[in-house]
């Protein structure tokens, strides 16, 4: 396990494997190094991944993150970790569109997740990959997309988009006296929400909205 308050860096040709980093450590994958098969939590410091850096197995991110060019994640399954994270947090990942693909994508949630919108990733206009939404044990809760962006679960919803060229999700209650169940997107952005019943919605290539999804209930 690698030790807390580190400045760690992998080389081109090193490979790190199966470490679970610890608080305050400082990592950075420089080009043609290979982080396999990580767990970078919250309490770190930071990560960086310089052009040409090369993520494999599953590499499971709850710091902020720094791209800075071109990685090489075509053999990866990124989890997004926000179980241990707060929106004032800010931006997990700098830049999704320097993240060549990914073969699998998740998202990890607190069952008591504070509420609020998080910040995903930054410069994410073109982000098309379904999510799995798993809790902190592993248990899977759904699925969600920018095509279907609402997951119903027990007393949470899970509202994805792509707002500014950040890819967020929204985590709201559920219940019964407070749920809003009809939501309205333009250009996959949520710009509307609605508790009950509404009408007079307009529904064109250039007019209010550009897709509508009822929730459960």
């Amino acid at each position: 396990m690698a030790d807390g308050l580190n400045e760690i860096v992998i080389s081109s040709g090193q490979i790190s494997s199966g470490e679970a980093f610890s608080y305050g450590d400082n990592i950075t994958v420089k080009s043609g190094g290979t982080l396999d098969d990580a767990f970078i939590p919250a309490s770190a410091g930071s990560l960086t991944l310089e052009a040409g850096a090369i993520l494999t197995d599953s590499i499971t991110i709850g710091v902020n993150t720094l791209i800075q060019g071109i990685v090489d994640a075509d053999e990866a399954d990124i989890n997004l970790d926000i179980s241990d994270r707060k929106e004032e947090d800010g931006t997990l990942i700098s830049d999704w569109s320097n993240i060549s693909s990914a073969n699998s994508i998740s998202i990890t949630v607190d069952s008591n997740q504070d509420k609020g919108t998080y910040i995903l990733a930054a410069n994410a206009a073109s982000f098309d990959k379904t999510i799995t939404v798993k809790n902190e044990v592993g248990d899977e809760l759904g699925m969600i997309s920018v095509q279907s962006p609402v997951l119903n679960y027990s007393s949470t919803l899970y509202i994805l988009s792509i707002d500014d060229n950040n890819l967020n999700i929204e985590i709201k209650s559920n219940l019964e006296e407070q749920t809003e169940n009809l939501f309205l997107f333009k250009n996959s952005a949520l710009i509307e929400s609605y508790n009950g019943e509404k009408s007079d919605i307009t529904i064109s290539g250039s007019g209010f909205t550009d897709k509508v999804f009822v929730a459960d209930g």
